[in-house]
């Protein structure tokens, strides 16, 4: 069966918890879930890849500024640095072992920090609030839009140009990471979803497909069976 690891946050108490929805999405996609708690233990980490077929980066707090060479801003929430470490080595091993990686919200931006990008640290204090980016009453309400770029690995999964999502985030992509492109938007400007080109599935969103999948919203499982797709591929090939 195709094995696909999922990082799990911390709690206030420091407790490992992850969002019910994901390794739900992973086991509706045909896969069986792994977590993995935030530890820093680089050789274990490694020895958990080699046992992996795909890598997801889940949602959850704001990556350390540091991380990408800024100052804190007073905007800027809480980080987690054990989670911070653990996922941009998880990320940066699994691009150079070809793993397929997808990243979701917090995941999408340790996935730009792990290639050398940079983060608005609060998208009203540094970029300009237009729509809303943060609902966090309502886990599968559509609340913008993004327009979504033919020809990207996105849109080959979605098939369509125009995607209604949900949005919990307010930090957003300032500069891409090395070989980053974006292959979404939302009607503010703000990047929704990047890739790395190559044959490797390499996909970050901004939204929270797997919330959406949970409610039965079109255009989530779709993303869901693209990656798992992928990672079934790379199985067979090291067979």
């Amino acid at each position: 069966m195709i094995m696909i690891g999922l990082t799990a946050g911390r709690n206030k108490d420091k407790a490992v918890q992850m969002n019910k929805d994901y390794p739900a999405a992973i086991l509706s996609a045909g896969a069986a879930p792994v977590l993995i708690p935030p530890v820093e233990d680089h050789a274990a980490l490694d020895r958990i890849l080699q046992s992996l077929d795909g890598l997801v980066l889940t949602g959850g707090g704001d990556v350390e500024p540091s991380r990408y060479g800024a100052q804190r801003i007073p905007e800027c929430g809480e980080s987690d640095l054990s989670r911070d470490e653990c996922e941009i080595y998880l990320c940066g091993r699994a691009l150079a072992m070809g793993l397929p990686v997808l990243g979701i919200c917090r995941g999408f931006q340790v996935l730009n920090v792990a290639l050398g990008g940079e983060l608005y640290q609060d998208i009203g204090a540094e970029y300009g609030k237009t729509i809303e980016h943060r609902r966090m009453d309502d886990p599968a309400g559509r609340v913008h839009t993004v327009d979504i770029a033919e020809g990207t690995r996105l849109f080959g999964a979605v098939g369509r140009r125009t995607l209604g999502v949900n949005t919990r985030h307010h930090q957003a992509l300032k500069t891409p990471g090395w070989g980053l492109i974006i292959s979404a938007r939302a009607p503010d400007g703000i990047a929704e979803a990047i890739e790395l080109a190559g044959e490797n599935f390499v996909l970050g969103v901004q939204w929270h497909p797997e919330s959406l999948l949970a409610a039965g919203v079109e255009g989530a499982k779709e993303i869901f069976e693209a990656f798992a797709g992928a990672c079934g591929q790379r199985r067979e090939n090291r067979q």
